[in-house]
């Protein structure tokens, strides 16, 4: 058969930024960048290989001026993910592959009256996905976590 279409596809962001302001909660999206392959893009399962980092501040607004704050940065790397080729990332459909990260953050809590707590987070994370595509397995240090990729549901 002969192949329909692109067989590759490399997708880069260069950057990107943005902000989203309500009255309850802001979030500033600082920094995005990815770059991103898709292999087999003519077949009915393509594969991405490729890595992704986002960095910004999210802001919860509470009653007499409380408040909490998230700092936060996110650095992804896709190996070999596969699943149906679709016109955007369904990741209840990958069947295979792996996702590694690293996500940092400090969490600024300020209750009412101006007293404020902060407490850093980072936390490694890997995300397989077996080949039955229904679970997808999550590991956050020591401790494993089997999820539902639809949903992001822990099972």
């Amino acid at each position: 058969r002969e192949p329909r279409g692109a067989q590759t596809v490399e997708h880069r962001v260069l950057s990107g930024s943005g902000e989203l302001l309500t009255p309850r909660a802001s979030s500033v999206l600082s920094s995005l960048t990815s770059d991103f392959v898709v292999t087999r893009a003519d077949s009915g399962m393509a594969t991405v290989n490729g890595t992704s980092d986002r960095a910004g501040v999210r802001t919860v607004y509470g009653r007499r001026d409380a408040q909490r704050e998230v700092d936060y940065a996110l650095s992804l790397q896709l190996d070999k993910v596969t699943g149906p080729r679709a016109r955007h990332m369904d990741w209840r459909g990958a069947v295979s592959g792996t996702v590694t990260g690293l996500y940092t953050a400090t969490l600024t809590v300020t209750a009412p009256g101006g007293e404020t707590r902060t407490r850093e987070v980072e936390r490694s994370f890997t995300i397989t996905f077996p080949n039955n595509g229904l679970r997808s397995r999550i590991a956050i240090g020591d401790q494993v976590f089997d999820a539902d990729p639809a949903t992001g549901e822990l099972l």
